[in-house]
């Protein structure tokens, strides 16, 4: 399988859990063979949301039937306007350890930006309430923009903390491999190699800045769904009926 970083996201949710089979996440689809395409489709994955920048897609772009319903909508937009948050396209072979530390800052600050006014997570709600298909949401890597709002959207279903922490850590097992290559194929060595490694991988405190994020602009976690993107007691409901069962129930 060609597709990096896939899988299907849950989670309990109280007495329930997440459906299977709603909701995917990955990273690029450059570059799939026709088993990786049936393999969408055979989850029935209608909607596929981008989440690159305009450089990134133009890049590394990509092509899929006209059965799959693509819309590119860049999930992120620093404070100085940058988006582009592939980290291997803001660093080259030269970079010190230092250079590579002070790109992984702008990383740092797109996970305290990312919550806010995001039109992929709004476009991401508004998909899940026409609810016409499952939905598949990537980035480059699968990594950081997918990951918080993967956490956003289970936070929003009633997930509980710890089951999103695991949830985010998981693309580790795809992100550290990723990283040593990357990291080898630019023949980086000692103290720069284990910058790489480190800045291209997810961490804990890197969802909790997030975290930290909301909770300081608003009081709760219902205020914060409510004001950035309008989605009051009666719409999470509905969400929640949508896309979680009662455990024991096979989706």
């Amino acid at each position: 399988m060609k597709i990096e970083n896939f899988r299907c996201l849950g989670g309990s949710c109280g007495h329930q859990r997440m459906k299977r089979n709603k909701l995917f996440r990955s990273g690029r689809l450059c570059g799939l063979d026709e088993a990786d395409i049936a393999l969408l489709a055979k989850h029935r994955i209608t909607h596929i949301i981008d989440l690159r920048s305009d450089e990134e897609r133009l890049s590394d772009p990509y092509e899929l039937p006209d059965s799959f319903q693509v819309h590119p909508c860049s999930a992120l937009k620093t404070r100085d306007g940058l988006e582009n948050f592939y980290f291997f396209m803001l660093i080259h072979e030269h970079s010190t350890a230092a250079e590579i530390h002070e790109a992984a800052a702008f990383i740092r600050e797109g996970y305290q930006v990312l919550p806010f006014h995001n039109k992929a997570f709004a476009l991401l709600i508004k998909l899940m309430e026409q609810d016409d298909g499952a939905i598949l949401f990537h980035c480059s890597s699968g990594k950081d923009r997918t990951g918080v709002l993967a956490a956003l959207v289970q936070k929003l279903l009633g997930v509980d903390d710890e089951e999103i922490w695991a949830e985010y850590l998981r693309s580790n097992e795809y992100a550290l491999a990723h990283a040593k290559q990357n990291a080898d194929r630019l023949g980086f060595h000692g103290e720069t190699r284990d910058a790489i490694i480190y800045c291209c991988s997810v961490h804990e405190e890197l969802l909790q800045s997030t975290w930290d994020a909301v909770l300081a602009k608003y009081a709760n976690w219902p205020e914060f769904f409510y004001r950035e993107y309008g989605l009051d007691e009666q719409r999470i409901a509905k969400l929640r009926q949508g896309y979680c069962e009662a455990k024991g129930i096979r989706s």
